[in-house]
């Protein structure tokens, strides 16, 4: 197993790919200017508490109120909320916590997505190479994706030990697997020192203004995907190279060495084949082996993914074909989350099973492909109905929000209206006008290219004493027509349909 890193960063954009014995793992885009908010800290204003939520928004100086949950209200400064967490009470009302006007410390956990505005919290973090700090809390902790017991257990003695009875708290991140004592008390330094300076900026800052944002997005990559099973990592950018081995040298000396320039002159992700997913990625089809497919549907309330057998006809026993199909689409399902950053509630419909056993297998099946996932995920046992329902935490937009946005025609939808039943409206509405007018009068039917073939094939759409122009234009909209009399005919104003 190899697993090769990819950064593509030009003008505008930072593209970064990861890429598991040569397929497409996980992907990545970043805006230059200000589209990633996640891990930044403001000193925010709150503008109003919602006791019926409780919630607070918080002006952060951005186009949109970032949201402050009351569970997420944590930390030194709100004691009352830290006794009732320890005495497993109910948390103080909000309002009692935070009132308009108040000054505040907030970190984004969630960029905006859709109308909502990004999601905050209280109790801050810091990311660097191999911990977290955390200035709010007083625990050390272990990235779960470190399985060995013994390492975990050496790890944790090295956080309290650095700690000394007191201090921020401390997680391991994955990358710290291995990590010698000096290199985790190095980044503690660093965290430190961090810490104390956004301290000193908190006293003096203008509010709402930004105290803290991430890494570069390329370093921010590095920082955060680069782990020790990671055997190449090839960008396009020689100045950006050049920082990356720096950067990486100070950290993780072992990774600068992988470290390669891309010579070209073949686009970095096109010669890789992420490209070519991108592009598959877009289409909500999934192809699986022998013609079974996945349909992956995305809404606001959650993602449905529907297996299907296409033309899968396996061998004579129609349950086994059936179990094949299912095995296939939980091992690709995983895959398809990652890719495409699927996030929230996902249902997934497998094709109905009757043997026990059987379901048994397809849940471990995905289970064991979503082990690997860096985002949490959390698996529900079959329903009734045969559906398995599964959450995976979501931190940035999916894959399609990062590459697409909704149609301004359709507003999302995917649909429009049926060209039969626009040519239908348009011929109700010019025999309305028509009744009306005197015989001899004209009328204007201003339509789309589209609906003009559509009512040619129906046949005239007047009786022949009313003459009827048809004025086709190429760039409307398919359901889109207007209707006008022309100067001289009686019954009066233009008519315009959308």
């Amino acid at each position: 197993m190899s697993r090769t890193l990819l950064l593509d960063v030009g003008r505008e954009l930072t593209r970064v790919a990861l890429l598991h014995d040569g397929r497409p793992e996980a992907f990545d885009l970043t805006r230059h200017e200000g589209s990633r908010l996640v891990g930044q800290l403001f000193l925010g204003v709150v503008s109003r508490v919602v006791p019926g939520l409780q919630a607070a928004f918080v002006d952060l100086g951005l186009d949109r109120a970032g949201f402050l949950h009351s569970k997420d209200v944590r930390g030194p400064a709100f004691p009352a909320m830290a006794e009732a967490r320890g005495r497993g009470a109910p948390l103080p009302p909000l309002e009692t916590q935070l009132k308009a006007g108040d000054r505040i410390l907030v970190q984004v956990v969630k960029d905006p997505l859709g109308s909502k505005g990004p999601r905050l919290r209280t109790a801050p973090t810091l990311p660097s190479r191999l911990l977290v700090l955390m200035p709010g809390a007083d625990h050390v902790g272990v990235s779960q994706r470190i399985e060995t017991e013994s390492e975990r257990a050496r790890l944790a003695a090295i956080l309290r030990a650095l700690q000394g009875g007191g201090g921020p708290g401390l997680v391991a991140r994955t990358v710290a697997e291995g990590a010698s004592a000096a290199a985790l008390a190095a980044d503690r330094r660093r965290l430190l020192s961090l810490w104390s300076r956004l301290e000193a900026a908190q006293a003096t800052a203008p509010a709402p203004s930004c105290l803290y944002e991430d890494l570069p997005p390329a370093l921010a990559a590095l920082r955060d995907w680069a782990a020790p099973d990671v055997t190449r990592i090839i960008i396009n950018d020689p100045a950006l190279g050049a920082a990356a081995k720096r950067y990486l040298e100070a950290v993780d000396p072992p990774l600068a060495e992988r470290v390669e320039p891309w010579p070209g002159p073949e686009g970095l992700l096109t010669a890789f084949g992420v490209d070519a997913a991108l592009e598959a990625a877009r289409q909500p089809r999934v192809p699986l082996a022998g013609g079974a497919y996945l349909v992956v549907e995305e809404t606001e309330a959650l993602t449905a993914i529907d297996v299907n057998t296409g033309g899968f006809v396996g061998g004579r026993d129609a349950a086994e074909t059936l179990l094949a199909t299912n095995l296939a689409a939980a091992e690709a399902i995983p895959s398809v989350l990652r890719f495409r950053n699927l996030g929230g509630i996902i249902v997934i419909d497998f094709i109905d099973m009757e043997r026990p056993e059987h379901r048994a297998q397809v849940w471990a099946q995905l289970a064991e492909g979503c082990a690997g996932d860096g985002a949490t995920v959390r698996i529900s046992p079959f329903s009734p109905l045969g559906l398995v329902e599964l959450s995976r935490k979501r931190v940035r937009p999916s894959l399609r929000a990062q590459l697409a946005e909704p149609c301004s025609h359709c507003d999302g939808l995917g649909w429009r209206p049926a060209a039969a039943l626009a040519a239908a409206e348009a011929r109700d509405a010019v025999a309305r006008a028509a009744a009306a007018l005197a015989p001899g009068a004209q009328l204007q039917l201003t339509v789309g290219s589209a609906l003009a073939e559509q009512l040619r094939r129906q046949g005239p759409p007047l009786p022949s004493e009313i003459d009827l122009i048809l004025d086709e234009r190429a760039g409307l909209d398919p359901e889109h027509f207007a209707l006008s009399t022309l100067p001289g005919a009686r019954g009066g104003e233009a008519e315009d349909h959308d």
